[in-house]
């Protein structure tokens, strides 16, 4: 018999985890923060329970927007961020309030040894694949270059992938710009998740590959259901 304990699960969470009611009152708060700046459009259904999510990062608002969606997604979950982040005060209290995992500039195994235990344990975890803001003439199919810790997480913990398309967050709030809440209609910002895959190479540039043509048929499919649902203007 397995003595991991129990799986994480929003009807049934796991008592000693104090993280996942600050979690949960952090994603409603910044579900309505998300709101006042844009409209938007979710759709998380296909994600496998426990998983990697997997998503694309434009925009500062990515981080609202992903709080806002995991808030109200039925299950609790860690994400995973830049230690650097964890280096102020502040933040770096709401981040440990809220049960993040703070990783490193480089992917090592030992240093990712957090969230492949959280993982195991069936908990699901959130993780933006480039591991920085990416501006648009450094991708390439609309995606940067993915850092080799998305592919040791699965590898180690044998939990899928589920890339997630997120969209328009770029438009509502630029790089090195400031938030743009347009009036008298918002702009949109749509994330869709779509099929996992799993990562089962030693090959960690093959995983990686594998990974990218995913995320890239993911970001087109998203992309195309934006623009005719709201047009190229949102």
């Amino acid at each position: 018999m397995s003595n991991l304990p129990a799986p994480f699960s929003m009807k049934h969470p796991v008592g000693t985890d104090t993280w996942i009611k600050p979690f949960l009152r952090l994603g409603r708060f910044s579900a309505k923060l998300a709101r006042f700046f844009v409209r938007t459009d979710v759709d998380l259904h296909v994600l496998p329970e426990p998983t990697i999510i997997a998503a694309n990062h434009r925009s500062l608002l990515d981080f609202v927007v992903g709080f806002g969606a995991a808030g109200e997604y039925p299950r609790a979950t860690r994400i995973l961020i830049n230690e650097r982040y964890f280096r102020s005060g502040i933040l770096a209290r709401i981040l440990n309030r809220i049960g993040a995992i703070p990783t490193p500039e480089k992917g090592a195994r030992d240093a990712l040894a957090g969230g492949i235990s959280e993982l195991k344990r069936g908990a699901s975890v959130i993780i933006m694949p480039e591991g920085k803001l990416v501006k648009e003439q450094h991708r390439v199919a609309g995606l940067g270059e993915l850092r080799k810790g998305v592919s040791v997480l699965a590898y180690e913990s044998g939990v899928p992938v589920t890339p997630v398309a997120v969209i328009g967050t770029e438009r509502a709030w630029p790089i090195g710009g400031l938030p743009r809440r347009r009036l008298p209609r918002r702009r949109v910002v749509m994330c869709r998740a779509c099929s996992p895959v799993y990562l089962t190479s030693t090959d960690h540039d093959m995983n990686l590959r594998v990974l990218r043509e995913a995320m890239t048929d993911c970001l087109k499919s998203a992309e195309r259901q934006y623009e005719e649902r709201y047009g190229r203007e949102y």
